[in-house]
C-alpha cells in the first residue's frame, strides 16, 4: 500500500482484516486500540516506509453442552462470554450440541452455559460453577483454538404443592408463587392450577 499527498502530521496508520476472515483488525505496531497505536511522523518530501501489519488470527473457542440425565448434547443452549462483569458474546449450540466462538480477543473470560428454553436443566459456568464470581476463567491465545470447554448441565430440583382455603380446604386457583435461593441468584415462579396444584421448577 501508499499514501500520498500527507501534510505533515503524526499519524495512526489502521488495518482492517478483510470482512468475512478471522484476521483482527491493528493499529501500527501490533496495537488494538488507537490509543495505544504508534504514531508515524510524517515531513515534506519525505517517504516513511517498511510500516508493515503482520495480521494475526482471533482465538477460537470451542465446546459442547450435554445434560446429566443421558449425555447426549443439547440443541440450542445459550453460551456467553464475559470480560470481567460484562458479557460481550453469545451463541447456541448446535443439534448435537457443540458450539464455536471465533476473533477472540487474547485474554482471560468466563463462560456461561443457559439450558434449553422449556428445560428442566439449570444453568452453569464453567467449571461446574454457579456464578459468575466463581466460575473458572479460560485464557483466549491468538492464533490459537482453546477445546473442550463443555458444560454438563444438571436436571434442577422442584417444589410441588397445593394452596387450599383454610377453613374449607377448597383449592384455590391462579396463587401466584416465588422462590429465591438464599446463596445464589436462582428463583423461580409458579400459579396454582385450577385444582390449587403448583410446581415450581427452573
Amino acid at each position: 500500500y501508499t499514501f500520498t499527498k500527507l501534510a505533515p502530521n503524526a499519524y495512526h496508520v489502521f488495518f482492517r482484516a478483510p470482512f468475512g476472515t478471522e484476521y483482527l483488525d491493528e493499529y501500527y505496531n501490533n496495537k488494538r486500540t488507537e490509543a495505544e497505536a504508534t504514531p508515524i511522523t510524517v515531513t515534506f518530501a519525505t517517504t516513511v516506509t517498511n510500516v508493515n501489519a503482520g495480521l494475526e488470527t482471533g482465538g477460537r473457542l470451542t465446546g459442547r453442552v450435554t445434560g446429566t440425565t443421558n449425555g447426549e448434547g443439547l440443541a440450542n443452549a445459550h453460551v456467553t462470554l464475559y470480560d470481567g462483569d460484562n458479557s460481550f458474546a453469545s451463541s447456541q449450540t448446535d443439534p448435537s450440541g457443540y458450539y464455536t466462538f471465533t476473533n477472540l480477543s487474547a485474554g482471560s473470560i468466563k463462560v456461561k452455559f443457559t439450558p434449553p428454553f422449556n428445560t428442566d436443566f439449570v444453568e452453569e459456568y464453567y467449571n461446574k460453577k454457579r456464578s459468575l464470581t466463581d466460575a473458572t476463567p479460560v485464557t483466549i491465545r491468538f492464533n490459537t483454538t482453546t477445546t473442550n470447554i463443555s458444560g454438563v448441565l444438571d436436571v434442577g430440583g422442584r417444589i410441588t404443592g397445593r394452596v387450599t382455603d383454610a377453613v374449607t380446604g377448597s383449592p384455590i386457583p391462579n396463587i401466584y408463587l416465588s422462590a429465591r435461593g438464599n446463596t445464589t441468584r436462582a428463583s423461580a415462579s409458579a400459579t396454582t392450577d385450577n385444582a390449587g396444584y403448583y410446581t415450581l421448577t427452573n
